[in-house]
């Protein structure tokens, strides 16, 4: 039976955030970034308190008999869109329950969503047993750390947002553009109907969306992007893709924008972008499909508007 499909409403949000509010006030000067020490004093922690977080998580719900919400291939039970996000005080609880000690999980609010951080040891298939537990519980990864190796541990450190939450179209209306990547050969369908909201998972249960970046990501960040859209994309042979502006003060106000969590420089709507708000901006061809080489955006724009 299909599963109903539960958006979080603005009460709930603001719930979870409530619940957190203690935990940012213990964090007035954090910087969302990717490195851990940004967030958890790694440097201080003695041998003894790494040794005791490095667990093959498989081993500790084996050895526990822990309820976990993984199958016995480690895939989610449930996926992303299909289940309301658990507030933050729940969740905590629920990764006590997988071996996590209350240190290694914070909280803190960015614009008006509350994102989870988890630190954690990077043996066997952690990050993944993880990031699928996660996503069971309605919290999608946004950001992977780097490996830091403490005492001959390799720890590493994932970001999380709720997978449904209120749109942020106030913030998304600060930029005077944002930015999106087709294949060239469906510029002119998009030039002349719009960016659709599609659906790239038939068989799960995705909202359709029109996956857009922000205003200010840089350039090597969205030619790298293009190149795993390109990556991802099985039956497309060609490398060049068209890199289209979306001019902000001619996007209808009744579409709303929502924050991707997969994506730190990514937005997208439900709805069709109309084709008055759009202009092609640059393009660029990616010579292998498996390998990224750096290659760059050409601008055709008279007005270069990215960093």
């Amino acid at each position: 039976m299909a599963k109903e499909k539960v958006r979080i409403t603005e009460t709930q949000l603001k719930g979870i955030i409530k619940e957190s509010i203690q935990e940012v006030l213990d964090m007035p000067s954090i910087k969302e970034s990717a490195n851990i020490e940004d967030y958890f004093d790694i440097q201080s922690l003695s041998k003894s308190t790494i040794l005791s977080i490095a667990t093959d998580l498989r081993v500790y719900i084996q050895a526990q008999g822990y309820g976990s919400n993984l199958t016995d291939e480690g895939e989610p039970i449930l996926r992303e869109d299909t289940v309301a996000p658990l507030p933050v005080a729940q969740l905590r609880t629920e990764l006590q329950k997988l071996g996590f000690k209350k240190w290694q999980v914070k909280s803190y609010v960015s614009y008006n969503k509350v994102r989870l951080v988890i630190l954690y040891a990077d043996i066997a298939q952690n990050t993944k047993i993880i990031e699928n537990e996660m996503l069971t519980h309605g919290w999608v990864r946004a950001i992977v750390s780097p490996p830091t190796i403490v005492h001959g541990i390799t720890l590493r450190m994932m970001i999380f947002d709720p997978a449904s939450q209120p749109p942020i179209t106030k913030e998304a209306r600060r930029y005077q553009y944002l930015y999106h990547w087709t294949p060239y050969g469906n510029l002119q369908s998009i030039l002349q109907g719009g960016i659709e909201a599609r659906n790239e998972n038939d068989f799960l249960s995705y909202d359709p969306k029109a996956h857009l970046m922000k205003g200010d990501i840089p350039k090597a960040a969205a030619a790298k992007l293009g190149w795993m859209l390109y990556n991802k994309n099985i039956k497309l042979k060609n490398g060049k893709y068209a890199l289209i502006r979306i001019t902000m003060k001619n996007v209808p106000n009744n579409i709303d924008f929502y924050g991707d969590g997969h994506f730190p420089y990514g937005y997208f709507c439900l709805e069709t972008i109309p084709p008055s708000a759009l202009d092609l901006f640059g393009e660029i061809t990616y010579n292998d499909k498996y390998n990224y080489n750096n290659e760059q955006i050409k601008v055709l724009s008279n007005n270069d508007t990215m960093m």
